[in-house]
Order: structure tokens, then C-alpha cells, then sequence
């Protein structure tokens, strides 16, 4: 992972993949509340950019835009397309885990 520090305050980290040699996935992105005005984040896609363009990696999987209840969320959609990013049509494959074990 990769982090920005402010006085020596982690205030924005990712949690990144390199699924193959050609897509790094952008795992896990956070930062505080109190530091989003100063876009922190954008500075680990840079970070992230600049290091697929030095090792030849192709594609920066940028993830799934929704929120925490998997409902599309348009605002986080729109930052992806302001970073570059190209919307897709992604199969997503999910476990309902209580279902499964009540169905057991």
C-alpha cells in the first residue's frame, strides 16, 4: 500500500493489487474526512499512474463505484471519470453469506 502524511499523519493510504503484469487494482482507497477538501487520494492515483507507466502496466483498475450498501453512487462514479477512468461493464460474482448457511 501506499500512503500521503500530513505532520507525520497518515491522512490518505490505498490498498493496491498487482493482479498480473498488465492491471494493477486499486484495492482499498480512504482517507480522513477532515483532509477530503485537500483530495488527498489524488495524489496515490498519481502515484499509482506513474507506476503502471514505469513498469508497462497497461491498465489501473480503478474499482466499482458504489457505496457501502452496493447501491451506485454517482458522486464516486463522476471522480473516477475526472481521474481518466472509462466507466465498464463489470461481472461481479457474490456470496450472500447468510443465505448460504441457512440454506445448509
Amino acid at each position: 500500500g501506499i500512503g500521503v502524511f500530513h505532520h507525520n499523519r497518515l491522512v490518505a493510504a490505498i490498498i493496491y493489487v498487482r493482479v498480473d503484469d498488465a492491471i494493477i487494482y486499486n484495492f482499498l482507497p480512504a482517507s480522513l474526512l477532515s483532509y477530503q477538501q485537500m483530495s488527498p487520494i489524488v495524489l496515490l492515483y498519481d502515484y499509482l499512474y506513474s507506476l503502471c507507466q514505469s513498469t508497462g502496466t497497461k491498465y489501473l483498475e480503478l474499482g466499482t463505484s458504489q457505496d457501502k450498501d452496493g447501491s451506485y453512487k454517482k458522486s464516486l462514479a463522476q471522480f473516477k471519470l475526472n481521474m481518466g477512468g472509462e466507466c465498464t461493464t463489470k461481472l461481479q460474482s457474490v456470496l450472500d453469506i447468510h443465505q448460504s448457511l441457512t440454506s445448509s
